[in-house]
């Protein structure tokens, strides 16, 4: 795993009511910030532009949950749920709802390593209004695990033990498509033990493994992070960690690739490869996170390492021309890497 910036943070876009008697609404901004010097991650808001920033709870009580990661997401119920990697019970993270108007704060539930250790993903909320997520280790086989949440009962429910055939070490969340069931990535296990692309289905609780990532020549990538994302086109957009045509173990820089959900096995192409030497390094390379889609129909992305300051840089992926584009070198000193 990279290291993780002290002061990282993730938003969410949500809407709330105005206080007073303006019966418009509001955008604001709500995310989670991993641990600084002075707390173990807050819940923060800010306005649809980024101003006004507000710390509305601080992670300080072990027995609430440290160190939040991921993003909140606003349920059908109007609250806000995240989870923590740290912190709770037995110390193994803790699953959080957040009241946005009444910035009340109440734990739901701990990881308590038999049935899921140390999320390092967010919730998605799936059609049948219940939430879904994984931890990254913990379970029977101490490889993680795919959970399920009631928001309606509080109820907890292990889903599915990773065991390594299908997968193991989960770094991301979980997809829902419009077959209703959920994707998702592991960064190891799978036929080369390199990681996997799997499909869970919340009914049976069954995974089905879509595609194997293995270190070939054709440079498809191996250990993906982050989360799948589907989009427009009817393709789900994901990255590996490394990989590259000729490249060893832990080497590459990364790979951008598509997946496409009407096959069954080995659906997955590479869009661009990442380069870890100079001076491809220039647009960035090894990539953690995930990618999204802009109204413009282009997919913007960051990369860890690379860059002109060697800090990471943001890039455009045009899906049209299969264009890729560097846009921003981030700046140790005065931006963040």
């Amino acid at each position: 795993m990279g290291i993780e910036p002290k002061h990282m943070r993730t938003i969410l876009l949500i809407f709330c009511l105005c206080l007073g008697t303006s019966l418009s609404a509001q955008k604001q901004l709500w995310g989670v910030s991993a641990s600084s010097d002075v707390a173990s991650g807050t819940i923060f808001r800010t306005d649809s532009v980024g101003n006004n920033y507000t710390d509305v709870y601080v992670f300080n009580d072990k027995a609430n949950g440290l160190d939040p990661y991921g993003s909140l997401i606003q349920a059908v119920n109007g609250k806000l749920y995240g989870l923590t990697k740290n912190g709770g019970t037995y110390n193994y993270g803790t699953l959080f709802q957040f009241q946005p108007d009444a910035l009340v704060y109440t734990k739901l539930h701990d990881f308590d390593s038999i049935n899921g250790r140390n999320p390092y993903g967010s919730l998605v909320e799936a059609a049948n209004g219940k939430l879904y997520g994984m931890t990254h280790s913990g379970g029977q086989y101490d490889r993680g695990v795919i959970f399920e949440f009631n928001p309606s009962t509080n109820a907890f429910t292990n889903r599915f033990v990773f065991n390594g055939t299908k997968g193991r070490y989960p770094y991301g969340s979980l997809t829902e498509a419009t077959d209703g069931k959920l994707y998702g990535l592991a960064s190891t296990g799978g036929v080369d033990g390199t990681g996997s692309l799997f499909q869970f289905d919340p009914v049976s609780g069954t995974v089905t493994v879509r595609h194997s990532f293995v270190i070939t020549t054709q440079g498809k990538g191996y250990d993906p992070r982050g989360s799948l994302l589907f989009t427009q086109d009817g393709y789900a957009y994901g990255f590996t960690r490394y990989g590259k045509p000729g490249f060893g173990l832990g080497q590459g820089g990364g790979v951008l690739f598509k997946y496409d959900l009407t096959l069954n096995w080995n659906s997955v192409t590479p869009l661009h490869n990442f380069d870890e030497t100079f001076p491809g390094s220039i647009d960035g390379y090894e990539v953690i996170s995930s990618v999204i889609e802009a109204n413009n129909s282009k997919l913007y992305g960051m990369t860890l390492k690379g860059g002109t300051d060697s800090a990471g840089t943001i890039f455009e992926y045009d899906l049209s021309t299969q264009q890729f584009t560097k846009l921003h070198d981030f700046n140790r000193n005065s931006e963040g890497y």
